[in-house]
């Protein structure tokens, strides 16, 4: 392999662990944060069902509280977002370690891009599923990042208002598994 294939291999692997980076901190911040808010809407609910029922208070205040509260426990028990928030942490700290061990090589060896495969490939294994309008926004952030204006995924504000919970199907098509990176510039480093 030559020098330049081994380079323009170091920026495909480093673009991929920012990208993929960008995307698990966005997904693990969101998750926790969800989690801290249905559990606060349960307790919450759960106080005012308790004040109603011993204090005589209106019935129907009391059924919608504690219907809220059995959404709330369902969606808890059935996504575990706080679990799920956590495991997008550590894909994020295992693409970060990824980015900087890359980052820290300038003149890469063959070994050096066979082990950063082997473990791009044991994360990617990990984390089978992407939602692809956030895919697309965590890969804009990417390109921007690096003052790369060409490739850039028009995201609407409709999509933007869901982009944690699903992506309009249509609009973006399917991200490939493997992130294709822009261009590297000849005789850079990056």
């Amino acid at each position: 392999m030559t020098e330049d294939e081994r380079l323009d291999e170091r920026y495909a692997l480093a673009y991929r662990a920012a990208y993929s980076s960008r995307y698990h901190r966005r997904r693990a911040s969101f998750l926790i944060n969800l989690d801290k808010v249905t559990n606060l809407l349960a307790i919450i609910a759960g106080t005012s069902v308790f004040v109603s029922l011993t204090q005589n208070g209106p019935v129907i205040f009391a059924q919608v509280a504690a219907l809220l509260i059995s959404v709330l426990a369902v969606g808890q028990v059935v996504f575990g977002f706080g679990t799920i928030g956590a495991r997008h942490a550590e894909w994020m700290r295992a693409w970060d370690k990824l980015g900087d061990e890359i980052r820290a090589t300038r003149n890469p060896t063959d070994e050096d891009l066979i082990r950063w495969n082997d473990t791009r490939s044991e994360i990617e294994g990990e984390c089978v599923f992407e939602l692809r309008a956030l895919g697309y926004d965590c890969e804009n952030q990417t390109k921007s990042h690096l003052g790369i204006a060409e490739g850039i995924v028009r995201i609407g504000r409709a999509q933007r208002f869901f982009i944690h919970f699903g992506t309009f199907q249509n609009e973006f098509p399917e991200v490939p598994q493997t992130t294709t990176p822009p261009a590297r510039i000849p005789g850079a480093t990056n």
